[in-house]
């Protein structure tokens, strides 16, 4: 909700007269940010990277996993980077989040019911495969620079 919020915003700072692309980038980098940076912190310090006492402030305090914890923070570095436009850190980015989010269904028959059921996780995951898609296909790019004219 934080990251729509957000991309609200900035939508309406930004000029109308924006192409599409930068639009989609703005989109993109929300959803990094907003949804992966923040949610695999948020898993680091729930599983005690930072110690029970951080973990603690979270909620309740579940059994503290150290490996668990060490890659959620690792996924967070890696979406934190990819930031910067990075095609591999961004594929890497929404990877982690599609093992780390899906992984737990592996063993179970997809259903409706259990789409229907775990749909916010879904939606994070579509969502970052249709942004990855959107920059392989090329919709979704920096403005390139004008090169000089040759004289």
């Amino acid at each position: 909700m934080t990251a729509l919020v957000f991309i609200v915003l900035l939508l309406l700072v930004m000029r109308r007269s924006q192409p599409l692309g930068s639009v989609l980038e703005v989109f993109f980098r929300s959803y990094l940010f907003w949804t992966l940076t923040l949610l695999f912190v948020r898993d680091a310090v729930r599983l005690g990277a930072f110690g029970p006492d951080a973990a603690a402030v979270l909620g309740p305090v579940s059994a503290p996993d150290q490996q668990a914890a060490d890659l959620s923070l690792a996924f967070a570095a890696v979406s934190f980077l990819a930031l910067s436009g990075s095609f591999g850190l961004r594929l890497a980015a929404v990877i982690g989040v599609a093992v780390s989010i899906l992984a737990p269904y592996a063993g179970t028959v997809p259903t409706t019911d259990l789409l229907l059921a775990h749909l916010p996780e879904v939606a994070v995951v579509g969502v970052g495969v249709l942004l990855i898609l959107l920059q392989g296909t090329g919709w979704l790019g920096r403005a390139r620079r004008q090169e000089p004219a040759i004289l």
